[in-house]
């Protein structure tokens, strides 16, 4: 990860850069004696609200991806107007970048979130399958 200031005069206006994905799902990959190609193995939604996943076979550990069509938010959860509004000013920046989070009649505020995964019960049912382990 490497962050960079975006103005000097500002302390908390910073462009942070991470690897790409796929190189960190590489790694994950690698680390975990991963020889197979992935496959498949979640998919849900519909375009631009949908979750694919895919899974690595023939690993040391469960090694698998997923891509949702969301921004920064718990995927699944029902969210209040004043709270999408606020993810949305933090994720464009905030003034004067946030524009698109104040709704016009023609366009709805955007929503930052997929109901295509159901992230509470992904994480409680991955637990509950290593409990024991």
């Amino acid at each position: 990860m490497v962050s960079y200031p975006i103005d000097p005069s500002v302390p908390w206006a910073y462009n942070t850069s991470f690897p790409p994905l796929e190189y960190a799902v590489r790694h994950f990959a690698k680390r975990n004696g991963c020889t197979d190609p992935t496959h498949l193995s979640f998919r849900n939604g519909t375009d631009g609200n949908s979750t694919v996943c895919r899974t690595w076979v023939g690993c040391d550990a469960n090694v698998t991806f997923c891509l949702s069509d969301a921004g920064h938010t718990w995927f699944g959860d029902f969210f209040s107007a004043e709270y999408s509004h606020g993810l949305c000013e933090f994720e464009n920046g905030g003034p004067p970048n946030d524009a698109s989070c104040y709704p016009t009649r023609d366009s709805p505020p955007p929503i930052y979130n997929t109901y295509s995964v159901n992230e509470s019960a992904q994480t409680l049912a991955f637990f509950k399958r290593i409990q024991g382990t």
